[in-house]
């Protein structure tokens, strides 16, 4: 059987390392909260990951039900767990969005930091509470 090496140009290796802090700066803005039985993590993603690469690691670091990535420009994208009946649009709905109900887009008004996630954080989960009572 012949033996197959594989190599990796510098490039590759900067950018997976990229992506590794990436990961790690998401799991560190990450704030999650139970909602009428449902868990809601709340995420700011870096950049060079994507929308959906965001939620995963959302869904596999917290077992939450419904994800919500926040990019630094205000963006929000809302997605939820396969199995799930929450309907994402009318989450969307409370901060002007839209889609479907399994995956939803919508944006704040305001930059977003690590400085000031945790409050614009629980500025949105004070907006869920809409949905329904506590």
């Amino acid at each position: 059987m012949e033996k197959i090496e594989y190599f990796f140009t510098d490039e590759e290796i900067k950018e997976q390392k990229k992506k590794e802090i990436a990961e790690r700066k998401l799991k560190q803005n990450t704030i999650t909260k139970d909602m009428y039985g449902v868990k809601i993590a709340i995420g700011l993603a870096p950049k060079i990951l994507s929308d959906d690469e965001s939620a995963k690691l959302l869904l596999d670091n917290t077992n939450s039900e419904v994800q919500v990535v926040i990019r630094k420009n205000g963006a929000m994208y809302f997605t939820r767990r396969k199995g799930s009946t929450v309907s994402l649009l009318y989450v969307a709905a409370l901060f002007n969005g839209g889609g479907c109900k399994a995956k939803a887009w919508a944006k704040l008004y305001e930059r977003v930091t690590s400085r000031n996630f945790k409050k614009v954080a629980e500025e949105i989960f004070d907006r869920l509470v809409a949905l329904g009572g506590e």
